[in-house]
């Protein structure tokens, strides 16, 4: 092909990437978390669900029960591997999605319904987005959001180099919040999750205030499977873990990221007894070029299933 048209193919795809993403941007208003739901009051799909179906060339009857079945089976990371490890070939471009990404609620802000809450848990994560969670807290502390007790939702999984690296455990460069003045680097780096997580809220700057929040640290361990094999605990099994501490019925702040609000939403709305109230919150998608198409088509599919079938696949 001529170099020529080959330079003018990418320069307008470029183009049309930076128009879908600056006209996201620009109407990227956020949202609370009860305007996120795949399904209508009947069960039936969304429109917006529909259309993305349509357009990743998903075949099915209509409805939930086979649209489950059919996405589970197209969008579902292989099993054993993180969302941040190489998968398959992308299943469809980013430019496409991204729209009705946007539709289903998977890239604004999702801001917290009240301003008061005896509890803010910050779901388990790597490092990155484990910095992206406590700095949003920080913003909606600094906004006026008031919590009682804050709990970290850790577990025993080995930290990856690949996303959980000694610079990145170091804050080398500052991501999100500034490190301390007087923090110390510990003589051994954290090798789990939920020590990673407990070392960056001693790490980085957080308000005086903030900071006379009790800190409880969940520490869900491994589970060994049927057939033996090991897996990382879930967010389902954190949870689970924090209400074996007994903790006294109250108002709940959950704090994830997009594209995953509305799936850990759905998990934890299943989980909490009736006593507890719920909210989550979580900061929007900043760069849409960040974006990893089967990460988010991942995610939807878990997010439909669990709104549908109400049990977390890790409890069978």
């Amino acid at each position: 092909m001529n170099i020529k048209i080959v330079l003018l193919v990418i320069l307008t795809l470029c183009g049309l990437c930076n128009c879908v993403e600056n006209a996201i941007n620009q109407n990227q208003t956020s949202l609370k978390i009860a305007q996120l739901k795949l399904l209508t009051p009947e069960q039936n799909p969304r429109k917006a669900l529909l259309d993305l179906l349509e357009l990743c060339n998903i075949k099915h009857d209509g409805s939930v029960k086979d649209i489950i079945e059919k996405t589970q089976h197209a969008w579902l990371c292989t099993p054993g591997t993180e969302r941040w490890q190489p998968d398959s070939p992308e299943k469809i471009s980013l430019l496409i999605v991204l729209p009705s990404l946007e539709k289903l609620g998977m890239l604004q802000e999702v801001t917290p319904s009240h301003k008061e809450y005896d509890y803010v848990l910050i779901f388990g994560a790597a490092t990155g987005r484990v910095r992206d969670r406590l700095t949003y807290l920080i913003h909606l502390w600094d906004q006026g959001t008031r919590f009682k007790k804050i709990v970290l939702l850790g577990s025993e999984r080995p930290l990856d180099p690949t996303v959980d690296s000694e610079a990145m455990l170091k804050n080398i460069p500052q991501y999100g919040l500034p490190t301390r003045k007087n923090w110390q680097i510990p003589a051994v780096l954290p090798k789990t999750e939920s020590a990673m997580m407990r070392m960056i809220f001693d790490q980085v700057e957080i308000p005086d205030d903030m900071k006379k929040c009790p800190l409880i640290v969940v520490n869900s361990p491994q589970v060994t499977m049927p057939d033996g094999k090991i897996r990382r605990a879930t967010t389902a099994d954190t949870v689970i873990d924090w209400l074996k501490m007994n903790p006294q019925p109250g108002s709940c702040l959950f704090i994830s990221n997009q594209p995953y609000v509305g799936y850990q939403h759905a998990i934890v709305l299943f989980l909490l007894p009736q006593s507890f109230t719920i909210d989550t919150a979580g900061s929007g998608v900043r760069d849409v070029s960040t974006l990893a198409v089967n990460v988010c088509l991942d995610t939807l599919a878990r997010w439909l299933y669990q709104e549908y079938n109400k049990t977390p696949k890790c409890l069978y």
